[in-house]
């Protein structure tokens, strides 16, 4: 009887919501998030919040250039999931608010699953660490997102990853299938070792903002290296459906049709990194931590 009163209580006075936990600077989404939903006749919030139609809501979490579109697709290529992609990038709210008529944020996250889900509804999405942030000081995660799974790739040669970064932001090529060098082809002589040094830093600051997430909120998140992803993409894909708890028929499989991405390292980006590493006496090559929960 006393159990039950204590529930009556706690629905009908429920317990304060606590400030998001963590202290960081609002980068670039967020703020031009915020300006957008600024404007008259938008709302960032609405006061009754809905919880999105997902069964399960999968959260891709990313550094640039470490892996994630092919792991996205891999996971997609299943069939048991929905393409992770990077929805919440301020451009892609924009043009889905404006074509869908969507007049708040909140609006915009519950429409999401409309067109990015599988028939057994779940869910995926790409998310930034400054993304994860502001989400979940918004409140949006755990309100409208309220049970998110965590998949969090990292990739140890961090100094390809920062390479293949320069590269994509040189070219414009961010994708094998999407963008094919609309600025032309990469000037290695221009890339020096502490421009890649630079670009190694904002990388591990990303990671160390990730980890300070999970560690603060006692998370525990499937970490993914993705070198581990290059050599037994069934195994760790298998792996993460297990980890997921996603119903799955007997005979599924990875199709191939599914997959467009190729591999977009060259003999000249090889060449550069292999004589980054040697000037930086491999410094920047970090043993692989893949672990399961």
């Amino acid at each position: 009887m006393l159990s039950f009163i204590t529930s009556f209580y706690r629905f009908i006075n429920p317990p304060p919501e606590q400030p998001f936990p963590i202290e960081y600077n609002a980068q670039w989404h967020e703020i031009e998030t915020l300006k957008y939903f600024d404007q008259v006749g938008r709302s960032l919030l609405r006061k009754q919040l809905k919880k999105i139609n997902a069964r399960k809501q999968i959260v891709i979490c990313f550094t640039n250039r470490c892996g994630s579109n092919w792991l996205a697709e891999l996971l997609y290529a299943t069939g048991l999931m929905g393409l992770a992609d990077e929805f919440f990038n301020t451009e892609r709210i924009k043009e889905s608010c404006d074509t869908n008529q969507l007049d708040s944020f909140d609006d915009f996250v519950r429409h999401l699953p409309n067109n990015h889900s599988t028939v057994n509804k779940v869910f995926a999405t790409k998310l930034s660490w400054d993304q994860l942030y502001f989400l979940s000081r918004l409140k949006v995660i755990p309100n409208i997102i309220p049970r998110p799974q965590f998949i969090y790739i990292v990739r140890n040669d961090v100094a390809a990853q920062a390479l293949s970064l320069l590269v994509a932001q040189q070219t414009g090529q961010w994708k094998s299938n999407w963008n094919s060098g609309i600025n032309g082809k990469v000037n290695f002589e221009t890339l020096g070792d502490e421009q890649i040094i630079e670009v190694i830093a904002e990388i591990q600051f990303a990671q160390s903002q990730f980890e300070l997430y999970f560690d603060t909120l006692g998370l525990k998140p499937y970490r993914v290296c993705y070198e581990d992803l290059q050599k037994e993409p069934e195994l760790i894909i298998e792996e993460i459906i297990r980890y997921l708890k996603i119903s799955t028929p007997k005979a599924w499989r990875i199709h191939p049709a599914n997959l467009q991405l190729e591999k977009q390292r060259d003999a000249q980006s090889e060449k550069r990194l292999a004589q980054f590493h040697h000037n930086t006496n491999h410094r920047y090559v970090f043993s692989s931590h893949r672990s399961i929960g």
